[in-house]
């Protein structure tokens, strides 16, 4: 693998793109033990989605969005979906503080769940590809550019 390009960012418009049939992924939640496979795939799927988006958002070049992507399935994917698929059964406890809320409403609290633990993960899966593929000074990127999220626009 080549070593981590240098580069200074360009904050870039990018519409989140979630290319995932939420029925499917529901059902999939929903029993993660009969659909073990189908989950590190959603994990898998919903991992590049955001990797790509957050690529984009920085303005990287194709060549470098390919590498955020191929850093991922290559040394993350598989311990990742291990990681979320375990975090994610243990809220299916009976002992855990959704279970309630899961035996209720199934899918509602299968939902919740993912979401939790998809959470609990972005933010490292982000720093450590970029981090990876991304020369920095000291740990830091130049970023230049406005940065603009919806969550700005609010009073």
């Amino acid at each position: 693998m080549a070593p981590p390009a240098e580069y200074q960012l360009q904050y870039m418009p990018s519409d989140y793109e979630l290319d995932i049939d939420i029925d499917n992924a529901v059902a999939i939640a929903a029993n993660p033990q009969r659909y073990r496979r189908e989950f590190d795939q959603l994990v898998h799927d919903l991992n590049v989605s955001v990797l790509r988006h957050v690529s984009k958002r920085m303005g990287l070049k194709d060549s470098l969005q390919y590498a955020v992507i191929r850093e991922y399935e290559q040394n993350h994917h598989d311990y990742l979906k291990g990681l979320y698929y375990n975090d994610f059964t243990k809220l299916q406890d009976s002992t855990s503080q959704l279970y309630e809320t899961w035996y209720d409403n199934q899918n509602g609290g299968a939902a919740k769940a993912f979401e939790e633990v998809t959470s609990k993960y972005t933010c490292y899966l982000i720093n450590q590809i970029m981090a990876t593929v991304l020369t920095t000074k000291g740990g830091m990127v130049l970023a230049k550019g406005q940065v603009w999220t919806p969550l700005a626009a609010l009073p």
